[in-house]
């Protein structure tokens, strides 16, 4: 009897009462998600997400969402190597005890990363996590994995998304929750300029059924927008 809001601007997803019940009136507030909400944080290496898009209630109850991770403490977008990370994120939220007992438990996560810069002056190869400051999607699959989309990259990293100087590209890759993730599925939608156009840019994409005729031997499509 909810419904959730993501408040991406308050780092926060918050949930209202959907109808009168037995605990209150119809758009009372239940809980909110996030640094400085309802629930302890818990889980090894566990994080807050920041600037979030697209959250979701799965099957079991856990919270699933991208987090961009846009204005995390102790990162700077304009710095390689303070550079803010996105990742696909999963919550385990507990609220079978009294209010100040909550727990969000992250229970899964994946935040990609390649060496795709060098120190010009020392030729040492950097490793820079993929970032993308604004738009994404982490979607589950029929399948058990996560079609997830980086939807706004630039290059060079610390590059802004709004800026002409930028190359602007997206990412959609699906990657498997195993205890070691494998990325099973990847396409890349590059600028081939630094442009004011932002085509390039994706805001999420979805695994849907063929469109097509079982005799045209396609069994599935991705279709981004």
């Amino acid at each position: 009897n909810a419904v959730f809001v993501s408040s991406r601007h308050q780092d926060w997803v918050i949930a209202y009462r959907h109808e009168d019940d037995a605990g209150g009136k119809a758009g009372s507030l239940l809980f909110k998600v996030g640094a400085q909400g309802d629930f302890a944080l818990a889980g090894e290496g566990a994080r807050w997400p920041y600037h979030q898009h697209s959250p979701k209630i799965l099957p079991g109850g856990n919270l699933m969402l991208f987090d961009n991770g846009t204005t995390r403490p102790g990162t700077v977008d304009t710095d390689l190597a303070k550079l803010p990370a996105s990742r696909a994120v999963e919550y385990a939220l507990d609220t079978s005890g009294p209010p100040g007992t909550w727990t969000a438990t992250q229970v899964w996560e994946f935040g990609s990363h390649d060496v795709r810069y060098v120190d010009t002056s020392t030729g040492t190869p950097i490793d820079v996590p993929y970032y993308a400051s604004i738009i994404g999607n982490a979607q589950p699959t029929a399948d058990g994995t996560v079609l997830v989309t980086e939807g706004a990259l630039t290059e060079p990293a610390t590059g802004q998304v709004f800026e002409t100087t930028a190359k602007k590209s997206a990412r959609i890759f699906e990657v498997t929750k195993d205890a070691e993730a494998r990325v099973v599925f990847d396409m890349r939608v590059r600028d081939p300029a630094a442009t004011t156009f932002y085509g390039y840019l994706s805001y999420r994409a979805i695994r849907i059924p063929t469109l097509y005729p079982a005799s045209a031997g396609v069994t599935a499509k991705v279709v981004s927008r």
